[in-house]
């Protein structure tokens, strides 16, 4: 099941070129609303299982930056901080702060006064999320 429905950002992006390969084969809509579909489904998996472990947390942590900034370069920038503001922060904020605060920094976006304060909701400090992938942006659109 975790193969067909939740997908790392590899098997999205080879499910996206087997199905044309090309933007013509795929309308981009599609594309974006599938990554951002991914993203859901990666931090439901981070909420329901808390004590998942630290190598699987960063994993997720870093497959949810590589749909994220796909998301980025597919659409329009500013969709990724309006869906993390609008719809992310108040369903995972609370079980999910110390990634949300990695991907607000990774992705320079700028932190919400929720994620900013000491006693921040998540548990663990961002310093235990996996370290910047050296600048590297995976565009595979």
């Amino acid at each position: 099941l975790c193969g067909q429905v939740l997908l790392d950002p590899e098997q999205l992006r080879l499910k996206h070129k087997s199905d044309g390969g090309r933007e013509e084969g795929k309308e981009m809509d599609t594309k974006v609303t599938e990554n951002l579909l991914q993203v859901f489904l990666h931090l439901e998996v981070l909420k329901l299982l808390p004590r998942v472990s630290s190598a699987e947390r960063r994993r997720i942590s870093e497959a949810l930056l590589v749909l994220l900034r796909r998301v980025c370069l597919m659409a329009y920038p500013g969709l990724v901080g309006a869906c993390l503001r609008e719809t992310v922060l108040p369903c995972y904020a609370g079980d999910c702060g110390d990634v949300l605060v990695w991907l607000y920094e990774e992705l320079m976006l700028p932190m919400p006064d929720c994620l900013q304060a000491p006693e921040s909701p998540g548990g663990a400090p961002p310093s235990t999320l996996p370290p910047s992938p050296s600048g590297t942006v995976t565009s595979d659109t």
